[in-house]
């Protein structure tokens, strides 16, 4: 039973602190309802009575290997769709697959990062096994990255709700998907074969190494920067660029632009920007 449901300004300030330090998120005083709404949720769900308490369970050993995660979920929308912002699939597979093949051969390595629940990456893999049926012997893989342990278990089972798929065409469905049944809920899952080609990893972006060894010739990162502040933009676009080719491609969100920043990339056009040679 929850005693206290009132975040105090100095609690709601240790918070906001630790998110910005941890997670690069800018958490101003006006988040606060916001944060102490989300925050309850979560403490319900652990039975944990107050905001103190709970505030000293995310400092305690097992909260700091185990809590980071839900407090990226509790102050992001993690808003996700199978083909959220269609036009960049088409892009991807008509004009940077096959200007990346004249260079890098018949093998490309695609990140999706953040990758939330799956939605993104198993797009790609959706689109891209559509392309390399068509144009033998392209081969690809894809890695999908988020903070959120949970988003990653999700993505990595690739199940989903009736309603989840709705935006898939009814032909990538019948191809790629097999609906079933879960604890007696009726679920769609994602085929073996394409969930073999994605790979999930948890992945902090604050990190200062990202701990990756591939290059990557593809980055969708949509949706994330807008949560940062702009050094902190800067600092991450360069570190993911670090993990790119030469020439490789770099999707950003509608809602976001690298304009101002100090990063190796040139904008080519809309949210697709390029690596500098």
């Amino acid at each position: 039973m929850i005693v206290d449901e009132v975040l105090s300004d100095q609690l709601f300030k240790l918070f906001a602190s630790y998110i910005q330090t941890e997670l690069g998120i800018k958490m101003p005083p006006a988040k606060k309802t916001m944060l102490s709404g989300r925050l309850l949720k979560r403490m319900r769900h652990l039975n944990i009575a107050t905001y103190k308490k709970y505030y000293e369970f995310v400092f305690s050993a097992e909260g700091r290997k185990s809590e980071l995660g839900f407090l990226m979920d509790a102050v992001t929308t993690n808003k996700t769709d199978f083909y959220r912002e269609k036009e960049h699939f088409r892009i991807l597979t008509e004009e940077v697959v096959p200007d990346l093949q004249k260079v890098y051969g018949n093998v490309l390595r695609f990140w999706s990062a953040p990758c939330s629940r799956g939605h993104e990456p198993y797009t790609m893999a959706m689109e891209l096994a559509e392309y390399a049926m068509q144009h033998p012997p392209f081969d690809f893989w894809v890695l999908a990255t988020d903070l959120s342990s949970g988003v990653l278990d999700i993505g990595g089972q690739g199940i989903y709700t009736e309603q989840e798929i709705q935006p898939v065409p009814l032909t990538m469905r019948r191809i790629y998907m097999r609906r079933g049944n879960v604890l007696g809920r009726e679920v769609v899952k994602i085929i073996k074969p394409l969930r073999d080609r994605v790979r999930f990893h948890r992945m902090n972006f604050m990190d200062e190494h990202y701990g990756i060894r591939d290059k990557f010739h593809v980055v969708f990162c949509r949706n994330m920067l807008i949560y940062f502040e702009k050094d902190v933009q800067q600092a991450v676009i360069r570190k993911i660029a670090d993990q790119m080719h030469p020439g490789g491609y770099l999707f950003m969100g509608a809602s976001e632009s690298l304009n101002g920043l100090d990063v190796p990339v040139k904008q080519l056009h809309g949210t697709l920007y390029q690596l500098e040679h």
